[in-house]
């Protein structure tokens, strides 16, 4: 009888005492840059340094490099010419000038893989055919990386470059081919967690551009204001520097962070920043704003959206055409909980800055299309 209590407790101890490793985490950022003869091309460019650590436990960056040609007059569209997937080593300040050969080496030697295209023209045709071949090879260079990691547990696909509500890769391809390469991502994925980073874009926060991802890509962090035009204090402008968001991903993204964490690094960050530029941006009335969206939530949010009775051409104008402030200023608990769930993180720089609006963080640019949603 002793000696079953005895291995019985043996057992149980087991079970008690034996201790529970979390499953490692592991993020992959693709940061992806869009360039042109004018900027980004030049021997030593900027963007293969502005986010200088490469490599960390639970942590990897590659660079991928979108390369276009300059269009003939402002505004137009510049045919891609090639795109590149790039691991180079971190980033060292101690040697912070090379010659171009240096320079070329530095470059090459971190070379993954490079797919050039035949030169398209302005035309309309040929900028579907372009985003066509541009689309397919986004596809193969993100499966490079793909290949490379099979341990991630998160992937990070940050664009470092302009934005708009109706534009992916500053519209490097077309709507229709950044949603399947979007989808073809989550197919790739399977469950692992997969967030859209356009939080250093313009214009990116809206309801046009959420809908056409949402199925596909777990969060979004993005703006529905203009970001950056600023500069920093004089008095006290480091954090200018310090608190750059493609500087940090390192940071945000370390292993020892979960999700939640991640994103309130990532909130704080933009906040010591704008607290950095205060005086420019109060000084310009510049308007600055940051938004998490678990994507998850959408579906949900607009639907309670409809049962609410959101009439989007008669109710959006007079609430900044934002669904959230129409949303908080409805007094619905539902509603409200619902926008909570949707967008789980929301900061302004009202502290220095008087809006001229009263936006919150999910704005509307075609009207037309909400409605086209909600009555689908």
């Amino acid at each position: 009888m002793k000696k079953r209590l005895y291995s019985l407790f043996m057992c149980m101890s087991f079970f008690i005492f034996t201790p529970v490793y979390a499953v490692p985490v592991k993020t992959v950022v693709i940061r992806v840059v869009g360039t042109n003869s004018s900027w980004g091309q030049e021997a030593m460019p900027g963007w293969v340094r502005a986010s200088p650590i490469k490599s960390t436990r639970g942590y990897s960056v590659y660079d991928l490099e979108i390369a276009r040609t300059d269009a003939s007059s402002p505004g137009l569209w510049q045919p891609p010419t090639y795109a590149a997937l790039y691991k180079f080593p971190d980033w060292s300040d101690a040697n912070p000038f090379m010659s171009n050969d240096e320079a070329l080496h530095y470059k090459t030697s971190s070379t993954l893989k490079k797919i050039t295209f035949k030169q398209y023209t302005g035309s309309s045709a040929d900028y579907y055919r372009s985003s066509t071949a541009v689309s397919a090879a986004l596809k193969a260079l993100v499966n490079q990386v793909l290949i490379r990691e099979k341990g991630l547990t998160r992937l990070v696909l940050f664009y470092s470059g302009h934005g708009s509500p109706h534009v992916f890769f500053e519209g490097v391809i077309s709507n229709p081919d950044s949603e399947d390469f979007v989808k073809t991502l989550r197919k790739k994925l399977g469950k692992k967690t997969f967030i859209l980073d356009f939080s250093t874009n313009c214009d990116v926060g809206f309801f046009d551009f959420a809908v056409r991802y949402y199925r596909f890509a777990d969060y979004l962090i993005a703006s529905d204001k203009p970001v950056g035009g600023y500069s920093p204090n004089v008095t006290n402008g480091e954090g200018y520097f310090t608190m750059d968001h493609d500087g940090n991903l390192a940071e945000f993204w370390k292993n020892t962070h979960n999700l939640e964490q991640a994103f309130d690094v990532i909130m704080a960050t933009r906040k010591n920043r704008w607290d950095a530029v205060s005086d420019s941006l109060r000084d310009s009335a510049n308007p600055q704003s940051l938004s998490v969206y678990k994507l998850a939530e959408f579906e949900t949010l607009l639907t309670t959206l409809k049962a609410n009775g959101l009439n989007p051409a008669v109710d959006l104008p007079t609430a900044s055409n934002d669904l959230a402030t129409y949303a908080y200023a409805s007094g619905n608990a539902d509603l409200i909980a619902a926008m909570n769930k949707f967008r789980i993180r929301y900061a302004s720089d009202r502290n220095y800055v008087t809006w001229s609006d009263d936006s919150q963080g999910f704005s509307v640019d075609n009207i037309t299309s909400l409605e086209s949603y909600l009555n689908q």
